[in-house]
């Protein structure tokens, strides 16, 4: 008679070895790959199926490298296989690994990832399937035949593409060595490669970020939030409020204004494509103004220009009297800011009218909110906020009035914005960066983009 209890037990094991496949079967990649696609033939697009799985057991390897449980029970074991096999090895074990394998590669597991991916290219240009390259130590064995290099690759991945979720940019940061690996995983985005963060896409009068951005990206300026308020006609300009008026005959009208910004990052060091786009925005106070601070600075120090400028969001109170929408009163009275260009950076705890006196931190202290962009970078940057000097109008304007600056920094466009004049210098823009970010692509490999001239 069968021993149930054994019966049940390597059924278990069996299902236990049907979740490892990842890193237990060298033709999965293969077979996923025909049954995605049996009628593809062309040879320029088919993956290689040993890469993709040595990227899968060397990701495994760290993620078991750093649990200190399971790296013990690794230990004289040979295989993925046997190490699942071993009566050691638990149903809680493969639960836990699966979650960290599948869950947390856009998390903290993403660095494993990304060392992985490298680990697996450098394997097959040595046309081997062990990771025992690097000195002795600095690599550790994670299963018989196996190694995890330590410390980490310092190359960036980009080029393996892969769409990952919308607004998911901000993990990829922890990846970037330095500004051109931050310029260059946005610009791939910028070419298609990643979807549109909810920021940009927003869309007023049929009109959105998108594109500005893109070409920003491209351009060298990392833009990573765009906040306006656009008001409907009726409420530009003073309106009627139900506080009590001093004089006879008058009511109290409330005015309020709040000019569009975006917020980014420059790079800290000298540049001259940096030095060009500030002259570009200092040269037109009438549409921008400009807030930078590096991270090397001490302190609080900021350079602002115009120093005479606008703040962000302002409001004043005065009394007229009552007039229809279409004869209201002109604005009179002392402006009351209620959030200048610095506190955009360093926030504020000022009361705005008719909203809940919450403080509103800024950018630079709320760092380690979840979801900012910039925390985990590991280099400087040059901080920079832009202000659009006309208020109560949608950020896509100024995106695109700061992306012509940019084109214009750069030498492709001349002269005052006209939607022809940006279509054909952007284009020309794009060309060049997706030809540079492309180039490590076949030869026999082609790709072609709508320009937005042609539309």
């Amino acid at each position: 008679d069968e021993d149930l209890i054994d019966v049940k037990h390597q059924s278990l094991k069996a299902q236990m070895l049907d979740v490892f496949e990842i890193v237990t079967d060298p033709d999965l990649f293969a077979r996923l790959h025909c049954e995605a696609d049996p009628d593809d033939s062309d040879p320029t697009f088919e993956p290689d199926p040993s890469v993709l799985y040595n990227i899968s057991q060397q990701y495994a390897r760290r993620i078991m490298y750093h649990d200190s449980n399971v790296f013990f029970k690794t230990l004289n074991k040979v295989s993925f296989r046997d190490l699942v096999l071993d009566d050691d090895f638990s149903i809680e074990d493969t639960f836990k690994f699966m979650s960290l394998f599948e869950k947390n590669k856009l998390g903290f597991g993403l660095m494993w990832l990304k060392d992985a991916v490298l680990d697996a290219l450098e394997m097959a240009k040595e046309k081997g399937d062990v990771a025992n390259f690097g000195t002795l130590s600095s690599r550790h064995k994670v299963l018989r035949g196996g190694y995890t290099a330590v410390p980490t690759h310092t190359r960036f991945p980009m080029k393996l593409g892969g769409q990952p979720p919308a607004d998911v940019e901000n993990r990829f940061v922890r990846l970037c060595n330095n500004f051109d690996d931050m310029v260059n995983f946005l610009s791939f985005g910028a070419i298609g490669m990643l979807p549109p963060l909810t920021f940009c896409s927003e869309q007023y009068d049929g009109v959105d970020a998108i594109t500005p951005r893109k070409h920003l990206s491209l351009s060298g300026v990392v833009i990573t939030d765009m906040v306006s308020g656009p008001k409907p006609p009726h409420m530009i300009g003073p309106i009627p409020t139900t506080r009590r008026a001093r004089k006879p005959g008058c009511i109290v009208w409330c005015e309020m204004e709040d000019r569009g910004y975006m917020f980014g990052a420059l790079r800290n060091e000298p540049d001259s494509f940096n030095d060009a786009f500030l002259r570009e925005l200092r040269a037109r106070p009438d549409l921008f103004q400009v807030v930078t601070r590096s991270k090397t600075d001490p302190g609080r120090d900021v350079e602002n220009f115009p120093t005479d400028a606008l703040p962000a969001s302002r409001h004043r109170h005065f009394e007229a009297p009552p007039a229809l929408t279409a004869n209201r009163p002109t604005g009179s009275g002392e402006w009351h800011v209620t959030r200048s260009a610095v506190d955009v950076l360093y926030g504020t705890h000022c009361e705005m009218p008719g909203v809940p006196n919450y403080p509103f931190l800024g950018y630079l202290r709320n760092r380690n909110k979840k979801g900012w962009f910039f925390r985990f970078i590991k280099f400087p940057v040059k901080y920079i906020v832009i202000l659009d000097m006309v208020p109560n109008r949608h950020h896509s304007i100024l995106a695109m009035n700061v992306a012509w600056a940019a084109l214009r920094a750069q030498g492709y466009g001349k002269g005052e914005f006209e939607l022809w004049k940006y279509a054909r210098a952007s284009d020309k823009l794009f060309q060049k960066r997706a030809k540079e970010l492309l180039s490590w692509t076949p030869e026999n490999w082609r790709w072609q983009a709508t320009k937005i001239v042609d539309d």
